[in-house]
């Protein structure tokens, strides 16, 4: 998450993520690599041959973006609380705060989660009710 929020505020190499994130080359290493591997970036010679790559998100990477908001704005209530947020989030072309990120209903309810119920969706098929499957004693 530290690697992602990184990049949202504009970091592409791999220097700053480690000063930025104070992870170790060979743990930030193995997250940038599986990150790619996932299409949250994507890896970009810095120049033409060389070595060194520059980590720019991805159209999947990027929609992450109201979840990295999100975090921040907890961290912000409860982790920071009265001593303020120790960045803002500003829209560029009104120069005001992002408003707080929130759930709505399809009728524009803010909605809190006992407001709602999980169910499964279309992509669920490949799990397992484990309740409905019979012992395998009475499978023969």
């Amino acid at each position: 998450m530290l690697v992602i929020r990184e990049a949202f505020s504009g970091v592409t190499k791999f220097m700053d993520f480690q000063r930025n994130t104070g992870a170790a080359k060979n743990i930030l290493t193995s997250r940038l690599d599986t990150l790619c591997k996932e299409g949250i970036f994507d890896r970009i010679p810095q120049r033409e041959g060389s070595t060194r790559y520059s980590y720019v998100l991805t159209a999947k990477g990027k929609a992450l973006f109201p979840m990295i908001v999100a975090i921040g704005q907890w961290g912000d209530r409860w982790v920071f609380g009265p001593d303020g947020a120790p960045v803002s989030i500003i829209h560029k072309q009104t120069e005001a705060p992002v408003q707080e990120v929130a759930v709505f209903a399809m009728n524009g309810q803010h909605l809190d989660p006992g407001d709602v119920v999980i169910e499964p969706g279309s992509g669920s098929y490949h799990l397992v009710d484990t309740r409905k499957t019979k012992p395998s004693s009475e499978m023969a």
